[in-house]
């Protein structure tokens, strides 16, 4: 005798899902997004995820949650999910699945999201979630590519590319400018922390639409980071007059034990104060 839960489901979804082939009305794509989201059972979800296959390019405007539930654990939600996509926004299809199982092919992946431009902004949540794995885990190796050190950077001038304004990917500069391992910058400066902090660094000088004080308060923590404290300084250097609040920092940056150090900060201040 089926449960009283399975029976309420049942009939939720009476009143949900779109009734194909008894009327000419199209689904409601914006009803059966927020299902996606907002169902937690497998099966409903499944059906409600092929509804929006079965509309098939009419419905690209789905296209992120389709990505975002294609990173679920669930097997058969990850499968409905990339059916889906391969219905609704092919081009999206193929990098995404590249990104999702196969590790060898995750740097051509990142390429041709980035080739998509603004198209592949339904795959930034994916991108932004592999840029915090690659992160949390910088020793970790990949087949045959030279390990997380390249992908992380990928990722995130990808990011940048396909998204410039994006609160999110401005917020991602920020953290893999500011990354901190459990002892704090210095001790997440493992080389492949430190490349991708180096490329957030450069990145965060092209035009982003960066809060002045965020941005030079980043840029201070990263002068923590061995690797990057000669690029960091010149960084502040090139904001100019928008990181006076690296001032301090900087003078006592001249008496540093480094040459590069001392040098960099005396340009850095000339520049800032505008002398």
């Amino acid at each position: 005798m089926p449960s009283i839960r399975r029976i309420l489901i049942a009939m939720a979804l009476s009143f949900l899902l779109p009734v194909t082939g008894l009327t000419d009305e199209k689904p409601d794509l914006q009803a059966l997004i927020k299902q996606v989201r907002l169902l937690r059972d497998v099966k409903p979800r499944v059906r409600v995820i092929e509804e929006i296959g079965k509309i098939g390019q009419d419905a690209k405007e789905a296209s992120q949650v389709l990505v975002e539930a294609a990173a679920e654990r669930s097997p058969m939600i990850r499968q409905a999910a990339l059916d889906a996509l391969e219905k609704v926004n092919p081009p999206l299809h193929k990098p995404v699945v590249a990104l999702l199982v196969d590790n060898m092919k995750r740097y051509e992946a990142v390429d041709e999201l980035t080739g998509l431009s603004e198209e592949a902004k339904p795959a930034l949540p994916l991108l932004l979630a592999m840029l915090k794995n690659e992160l949390a885990s910088p020793n970790r190796e990949r087949p045959g590519v030279g390990g997380s050190l390249s992908l992380g950077s990928k990722l995130l001038t990808a990011m940048v590319k396909i998204a410039p304004e994006d609160k999110a990917v401005l917020q991602a500069v920020l953290d893999a400018i500011t990354f901190k391992g459990p002892g704090g910058v210095g001790k997440a400066s493992a080389q492949s922390v430190s490349d991708v902090r180096a490329t957030a660094i450069d990145l965060s000088l092209d035009d982003l639409k960066l809060d002045p004080k965020l941005h030079t308060k980043a840029l201070m923590s990263a002068i923590n980071d061995i690797y990057c404290r000669v690029k960091a300084i010149h960084a502040l250097g090139e904001l100019g007059e928008k990181a006076k609040d690296a001032i301090p920092t900087l003078k006592k940056l001249k008496l540093d034990m480094d040459e590069s150090i001392r040098n960099a900060a005396t340009a850095a201040l000339e520049k800032i104060e505008g002398k």
